[in-house]
């Protein structure tokens, strides 16, 4: 993680206001085949306190990574156990240079105490199954913890008004566009 030279965080492919990012550097062509960084907590987190039900961050892939690898996310609770994570959009999406955003229900981590996490890792590849993959780097940023919200791109069919509810409001709006839509002809 990180330049060997400062500035050691990315300064130019950067998705908010914070001015940097994290480069992940990896080359997943040698055993272990997967690449990992990690992040462990002075005291044990609780990610249940105030409501909170996801984790959310955003990666910027490099059209010249020279294979689909998997980016995944591990936590570890203070009791040792570990849940991971693994990207479920397109594979392909850490070879492109855009910046996507990847929103991960914390009851898929499965198996961990989540008001005792004590490390979070990210990584590139498959961690339970290991595979020769390629090598290449991804830009992680704006990782955050939310409570409940409406993410438009996870909306429900029909959801018109992006409330993220399928509702009355929904048939409103569409009544309405439906109607501006078919104006009478004289």
């Amino acid at each position: 993680v990180g330049y060997a030279e400062a500035p050691f965080a990315e300064q130019d492919t950067v998705h908010d206001g914070s001015g940097q990012s994290m480069p992940l550097e990896y080359d997943n062509t040698q055993s272990p085949y997967y690449a990992e960084t990690e992040r462990r907590f002075d005291e044990a987190q609780d990610w249940t306190r105030a409501g909170i039900k996801a984790l959310t961050l955003y990666f910027y892939g490099d059209s010249e990574n020279g294979h689909a690898d998997q980016l995944y996310v591990a936590l570890k609770d203070s009791q040792g156990h570990t849940a991971t994570v693994a990207y479920d959009g397109d594979t392909n999406h850490i070879a492109e240079a855009l910046w996507h955003e990847w929103n991960i229900d914390l009851q898929a981590f499965a198996g961990i105490d989540l008001d005792q996490v004590a490390r979070i890792c990210l990584g590139v590849g498959d961690r339970d199954n290991p595979q020769a993959g390629g090598t290449g780097i991804v830009f992680i940023d704006s990782i955050q913890l939310y409570g409940a919200r409406c993410v438009a791109t996870q909306a429900p069919a029909g959801d018109v008004n992006g409330d993220c509810v399928v509702d009355e409001e929904d048939i409103a709006a569409l009544s309405d566009d439906w109607l501006k839509a078919y104006t009478a002809v004289e």
